[in-house]
């Protein structure tokens, strides 16, 4: 007899939800201010962003989203549910719209949802969204504060100590580990254990695709500050670095849509240390705007796709969770 698959989202005490609204707040009221003031200077350091600069960037944010997506795949497969490439798509850039929300749950309930059409367990699909994201975060830190460390741009050269903690990082992606940390977060989410030990090629594949992700990432990044004149010769790692910690700094804020505010501030902080920071505003607000453009663009890219594949197979699904047993586990 299988137990509640879903008893719903914990909601936060209502202390630590204030404390979240009043980080997002501070942290676009911060932002605001800064536009005003750089008001002049803002609009010069946009008006040099070129067209090919733009496109270039564009490019390396949707390779960064293509990468994430695969990264999801692998750990899905790994877990016993392994979804066409064209149903990937769909499923995984259709609940990633679910961050515009506020909160954190949304993206993961959609997964869940859209899951059950290929016949993938919820628990399943609670399970993947989770170590997704997890494996996104250690992954994040770890090049986050190697690329700060080691670009020793102004302010920065001095931060070498924050390489310090990394083996413990990457020791965190050990397959033995993370079966552990996982099943501990999801305990204490209150969701469903894990009942399928992840294998060490599947994680090795998923990290692989996660690093993949914070370069493009990266790289679009320093495409956006090159185009506003600046050329720094450790221009990338700078760019990776900033955005993979600022990153984590919006997913900590979780009542901030997609991060929305908190991250901008945090990536135009660490990018003020080597550019100007009205050229570190041009290239948060650009790369924000590019950011939802493209989030747009994979998810009706993921519907067309799964269209095309549909109508090409009079039986699209792949049994997804044809190895699972009776309690939706292999």
């Amino acid at each position: 007899m299988s137990a509640p698959l879903d008893p719903g989202p914990v909601r936060p005490a209502p202390l630590r939800r204030l404390l979240r609204w009043s980080v997002a707040v501070a942290a676009v009221g911060l932002l605001v201010a800064a536009v005003l003031t750089e008001g002049p200077s803002l609009l010069d350091a946009l008006g040099r962003l070129d067209p090919l600069s733009v496109a270039a960037a564009t490019g390396a944010v949707l390779v960064g989203l293509v990468a994430t997506m695969l990264s999801w795949r692998a750990l899905m497969a790994g877990l016993g549910s392994r979804l066409p490439l064209a149903a990937g798509a769909r499923v995984y850039f259709l609940a990633q719209l679910g961050k515009y929300l506020p909160g954190s749950v949304w993206p993961v309930l959609a997964q869940m949802e859209l899951g059950r059409e290929y016949r993938v367990p919820p628990a399943r699909s609670a399970a993947g969204a989770g170590l997704n994201l997890a494996l996104n975060l250690v992954t994040g830190i770890v090049i986050g504060a190697a690329g700060l460390a080691l670009a020793g741009a102004r302010g920065l050269s001095g931060y070498w100590w924050v390489l310090l903690p990394l083996p413990a990082l990457l020791a965190l992606l050990h397959p033995r580990l993370v079966s552990w940390w996982a099943g501990l977060a999801l305990r204490l989410l209150r969701r469903p254990p894990l009942r399928t030990r992840l294998g060490g090629r599947a994680l090795a594949v998923a990290t692989g695709w996660s690093a993949l992700m914070w370069l493009a990432l990266g790289t679009h990044v320093a495409v956006l500050a090159h185009g506003t004149g600046f050329r720094g010769r450790d221009l990338l790692l700078l760019s990776t670095g900033a955005y993979a910690v600022s990153w984590v700094a919006g997913f900590l804020v979780v009542v901030a849509p997609a991060g929305a505010g908190p991250r901008e501030l945090a990536l135009v902080v660490l990018l003020s240390q080597a550019l100007p920071q009205s050229a570190a505003l041009a290239v948060a607000l650009v790369s924000r705007l590019l950011s939802t453009l493209c989030d747009l663009a994979v998810a009706g890219g993921g519907m067309v796709a799964e269209r095309v594949h549909r109508a090409r197979a009079p039986d699209p699904v792949t049994v997804a969770g044809a190895r699972a047993g009776p309690d939706g586990m292999p």
